[in-house]
């Protein structure tokens, strides 16, 4: 009895064993990593909506690209130095890039600063992007995260400097894009139509 009880013990251990076996050969060959809903946060899809009215018809809108992407180290420098001017831009990344459509040269780059932005390490993070994209000739443009933009206020802030007010205003008025965090097209306020008219004399419909 004792001898039965002592296979059915071992016959146990040794499943275990092979089943643990599996399970350790299984997980090295999956990686730790899980996709990502959404590219851009609720606040930067409705931005991202308001540029594209702004700018998108002439320029190409770009987001979530690598700082390393738009500017890097001078050349000249030594290695060590290089090294170190490249790790400080390799893991940050720029919110949005216009560029030009027809070769992609780069026009200018957008941060969208939410609250987060308040944070002291943010500050700092920001100071750093703000001084390295100054010393490397690349404009930023910095708009505070809103839930109503004025698209030609966009338009004007981002290409103002490289247009003519009167090539970039094109004598419209301002159009208010009102949005929701929660949507992704934001909702831009329209003149209602004119209301049909009745001739006083013979009544028909003016049209």
């Amino acid at each position: 009895m004792d001898f039965v009880y002592i296979v059915v013990v071992l016959f146990i251990i040794v499943v275990i064993a092979l089943f643990l076996k599996d399970k350790e050969h299984a997980g090295k060959g999956k990686l730790p990593y899980e996709k990502i809903d959404a590219l851009f946060t609720p606040a930067e899809r409705s931005f991202y909506g308001v540029l594209k009215q702004a700018v998108g018809g002439e320029w190409e809108i770009f987001g979530k690209v690598r700082l390393a992407d738009v500017i890097a180290p001078r050349k000249g420098m030594s290695r060590s130095n290089w090294q170190k001017a490249f790790n400080r831009i390799s893991a940050k990344h720029i919110d949005f890039v216009v560029c030009n459509k027809e070769d992609l040269s780069i026009l200018c780059a957008i941060e969208l600063d939410d609250k987060s932005h308040g944070n002291k390490s943010r500050r700092e993070r920001d100071e750093f992007i703000e001084s390295a994209c100054d010393a490397a000739g690349l404009r930023l443009v910095r708009f505070p995260a809103r839930k109503a933009y004025v698209i030609e206020e966009v338009r004007t802030t981002v290409l103002g400097t490289f247009l003519s007010l009167e090539s970039v205003n094109n004598d419209a008025e301002a159009v208010t894009a009102k949005i929701d965090e929660t949507e992704d097209v934001p909702d831009v306020s329209v003149e209602p139509p004119k209301a049909e008219e009745a001739c006083p004399k013979c009544r028909h419909i003016q049209k």
